[in-house]
């Protein structure tokens, strides 16, 4: 499973382009950043939201930022619970066959949790883009 990310700003799809040409030349088959790119993304991020000046609708954008920084926060501490209850580990034991049902009982349950969890996570963002896509993108 995977979310491509695309935006119609020039600027925005150059910066995205840059990661996912970064990524292309590091191998990566996801689009990874490194936690200084994540931030500068979110001060950039955070600056573009400083140059809406309408009081009417100043509040609302930054309760939107509010909540985006909430939302990152969650899926982070969704991916260390998952880390620290051994999910992500699921892919390493599977790389190495198993003759223990008990052990392959256990990787295919964290394989399917794993998925479950993307799978809820991908459409979690899916709803807060069409969220978007049947509301600002229509200004």
């Amino acid at each position: 499973m995977s979310l491509k990310i695309e935006s119609s700003h020039t600027d925005l799809a150059s910066l995205i382009d840059e990661i996912q040409k970064i990524n292309e030349e590091k191998g990566e088959e996801v689009s990874v950043v490194t936690i200084a790119e994540f931030q500068a993304f979110r001060d950039k991020a955070d600056r573009e939201v400083e140059k809406v000046t309408d009081l009417s609708v100043q509040e609302s954008l930054g309760t939107l930022q509010r909540l985006a920084d909430e939302f990152v926060q969650a899926l982070q501490l969704i991916a260390l619970a998952a880390r620290k209850s051994k999910l992500s580990a699921s892919k390493n034991k599977l790389s190495f066959a198993s003759k223990d049902p008990v052990v392959e009982a256990e990787n295919a349950a964290k394989k399917l949790q794993v998925a479950a969890l993307k799978k809820a996570a991908e459409y979690q963002l899916t709803y807060a883009v069409l969220g978007y896509k049947s509301s600002v993108e229509l200004l």
